[in-house]
């Protein structure tokens, strides 16, 4: 979402942006802008005084903000992405826009929310411990997907109504991930992974492990995950490596805050070498409306699926020979050659000129 500025939006147009990046991430004197640009992008910065900001169009990315004193942000348009906040003494805004996206915040002392702010929310947590919250009636919470609160207790009556804290669950209850299904498929080109998840929050990657004794766990890959979702989502991978025998896949899910779980294992048994489907096409390259020979390296009944280059099913029928003509009806291009048997699967390419 673009922040939009209003009453101030010229003052803040003009003025040159103010960055505080690792090089001067902490604050021992009083600080102040007014109509400013403030850009925070330190991993982390740290407020020992006062840091008072009014009008300003304020961004804060990544990292973490120590606040040991008192921080104030005065009718601002405030965007927060991934940003961990620790709040040991006074934090107020007043009035303006605030939107946080996938932020965790820690407060133990006073934190306020006053005049008329409007939040837009996108799985922020917020843990309040021993704290004064304030929350002025007057706000407008438009959005809180993924959002949660924890101890609502400390937050003060009057901001009851009509503020969502009903709707906003806790912290401790939501499950980072919903796992619909983890599978396998072994392929001529190795053991396809498969997995969807039905929700996703604070997700930050999967690691996907291997084992040959359901005991002793390698990584073999990480897969970025989608940090908050309410729709399925699809993974894969591939491990292309060689294996026989019988092995073990796990995946170990790991949060924004590096909270983790594992899901399976699963099994997969390998196929030696002499056991495993391999399909070819000859003569290649063929000319459209020609036969081709499709040829397995077995006696076993199997299926024949040819898809062209977007995807579409041009050809589909059933074999138990090993080698089984069929006539190239579908025009010139590239093609894909699936033969199906059992659990197995083999995959060739070809082109038709």
């Amino acid at each position: 979402m673009l922040l939009s500025l209003t009453t101030y939006s010229q003052v803040v147009e003009k003025s040159e942006p103010i960055i505080y990046n690792d090089e001067n991430n902490v604050i021992n004197s009083p600080v102040e802008h007014t109509g400013k640009v403030v850009r925070v992008e330190a991993s982390d910065f740290t407020i020992n005084s006062t840091f008072n900001l009014k009008d300003c169009q304020v961004i804060f990315v990544g990292g973490s903000v120590l606040n040991n004193s008192t921080f104030v942000m005065e009718n601002c348009n405030i965007k927060i992405s991934d940003v961990d906040f620790l709040q040991n003494n006074e934090v107020t805004i007043d009035g303006g826009e605030l939107e946080v996206d996938g932020s965790e915040w820690t407060t133990y002392n006073l934190f306020k929310l006053s005049g008329d702010l409007i939040i837009d929310s996108y799985g922020w947590q917020m843990h309040f411990i021993n704290d004064q919250v304030e929350f002025a009636p007057t706000i407008v919470w438009e959005e809180y997907d993924f959002s949660c609160m924890d101890n609502k207790q400390f937050i003060n009556e009057n901001a009851s109504l009509p503020m969502p804290f009903e709707d906003i669950p806790s912290c401790d209850d939501d499950l980072p991930v919903e796992l619909i299904y983890f599978s396998s498929e072994l392929t001529n080109f190795g053991t396809e992974l498969y997995w969807a998840t039905a929700t996703e929050i604070n997700s930050d990657y999967f690691d996907v492990e291997f084992s040959l004794d359901n005991n002793n766990w390698v990584t073999i890959s990480r897969i970025e995950a989608a940090g908050f979702s309410n729709v399925k989502i699809n993974y894969n991978y591939l491990d292309s490596e060689y294996r026989s025998g019988v092995g073990y896949y796990r995946l170990r899910q790991v949060d924004f805050d590096g909270e983790y779980e594992y899901f399976g294992p699963i099994q997969v048994h390998f196929y030696d070498e002499s056991t495993l489907l391999k399909a070819s096409v000859y003569p290649v390259p063929q000319y459209a409306g020609q036969h081709i020979n499709v040829r397995v390296n077995n006696n076993n009944p199997y299926e024949i699926v040819i898809f062209n280059e977007v995807g579409q099913i041009v050809h589909h029928s059933n074999s138990d020979k090993q080698v089984t003509k069929i006539s190239s009806t579908w025009g010139r291009g590239m093609f894909i050659l699936h033969v199906i048997q059992g659990s197995q699967k083999s995959i060739v390419k070809f082109q038709l000129l």
